[in-house]
């Protein structure tokens, strides 16, 4: 575990890193556009496609994912919580969500549904949900979906169309608010926990580029156009 929590110090966080100049291109340009980005490093500047650098951004979620999955399988009850505070970081400089099946099929898979990261997904899911008829390939991969997901993000989608925001405003609050899913024994540890938020903010944006560094190595064939995502 020392090791692990080193290589989120010891990264090269420079702003002409390649793992710097990924991140950045998530935080400054929306999904959705379709123009490519420039990619600026030390060595040469990488011109990417949208669809190459959003395949990049459901792959440190996938990594991050797999950090989680190791603190959970050896009862690491603070790099459970230091991952879903990157994991919270970064969808918060990014403005997304892990609205992605296979993320969420790896994740119900390997951890208990009342993990904080399984929750996370839910409340997450259940905030972008827009009701859409759900059809074509999406339908086909929703059969993968276990029920202890389903069913949560369907009743607060409902409750959400039906109350005139007061769910939408909950469930954007929680997801924002920095110890939603933290595991705190006691109210001391959380009023510590969100005191030291700012001064930890590095220490998390390094976790996040360790990430990133690892997804830019192995930069599989994972790009939006394989991934199926909430509609």
């Amino acid at each position: 575990m020392l090791w692990l929590y080193g290589q989120f110090m010891h990264i090269d966080a420079s702003e002409a890193s390649p793992a710097e100049g990924y991140l950045s291109a998530l935080e400054k340009h929306p999904r959705g556009s379709s123009e490519d980005i420039t990619i600026e490093t030390k060595d040469r500047p990488i011109i990417r496609t949208q669809k190459e650098v959003h395949g990049i951004y459901y792959q440190i979620v996938d990594r991050l994912l797999d950090v989680f999955i190791l603190s959970d399988a050896y009862d690491t009850r603070q790099l459970r919580n230091d991952t879903m505070s990157a994991l919270q970081l970064f969808h918060n400089s990014t403005g997304w969500y892990s609205d992605c099946v296979w993320l969420v099929t790896k994740a119900f898979s390997k951890l208990p549904e009342s993990s904080s990261l399984c929750q996370y997904l839910i409340k997450s899911w259940a905030l972008l949900w827009h009701g859409k008829e759900v059809t074509g390939e999406f339908a086909h991969d929703m059969t993968a979906l276990s029920t202890a997901f389903l069913v949560p993000v369907l009743c607060l989608t409902a409750k959400r169309e039906s109350d005139g925001g007061e769910c939408k405003s909950q469930l954007k609050q929680e997801l924002d608010e920095w110890c939603t899913f933290h595991e705190h024994p006691d109210e001391e540890e959380k009023r510590v926990c969100k005191e030291k938020r700012e001064t930890n903010r590095p220490f998390f944006r390094n976790f996040i580029l360790a990430c990133t560094e690892i997804a830019i190595r192995e930069d599989t064939n994972i790009t939006q156009d394989s991934l199926v995502r909430a509609p």
